[in-house]
């Protein structure tokens, strides 16, 4: 259960809270200060913030902060991450945001290694 007396009146408050923590948080406390206070206004389960390029083979990592996910999965998206279609479609496209929905985004014998991993990892639907 949310306890929504703690929400930000607005968007603009949230950004202002968000751009004082990262005055005054280090970097390996800011990033879940921050997720904290996204989720109060927009309800998630887990994240994966991280920062990557691409390469033919997939997205190559190479910095990850897991919020609510096991270091598991980072080593487990390794096996399947050629089939994330999804990483590979972001990239080039500031300022957009899409959405996956695991069992309609990746269907078919081809991706079906990634979609077993979504559902190990529960990821059904991705921002």
């Amino acid at each position: 259960m949310h306890d929504y007396r703690n929400l930000p009146a607005d968007f603009n408050t949230l950004l202002l809270r968000l751009y004082r923590l990262s005055q005054e948080l280090p970097i390996q406390h800011f990033q879940d200060a921050a997720l904290a206070q996204i989720k109060q206004v927009l309800p998630f389960d887990s994240s994966m913030w991280g920062t990557a390029t691409t390469k033919p083979e997939g997205i190559d990592i190479h910095t990850v902060h897991l919020h609510e996910k096991s270091p598991e999965m980072v080593v487990a998206y390794q096996l399947v991450k050629h089939q994330d279609s999804a990483a590979a479609s972001v990239f080039g496209k500031p300022r957009v945001t899409h959405t996956f929905h695991t069992e309609s985004s990746f269907p078919g014998a081809d991706k079906k290694s990634y979609a077993t991993f979504c559902g190990v990892f529960n990821m059904k639907i991705s921002l």
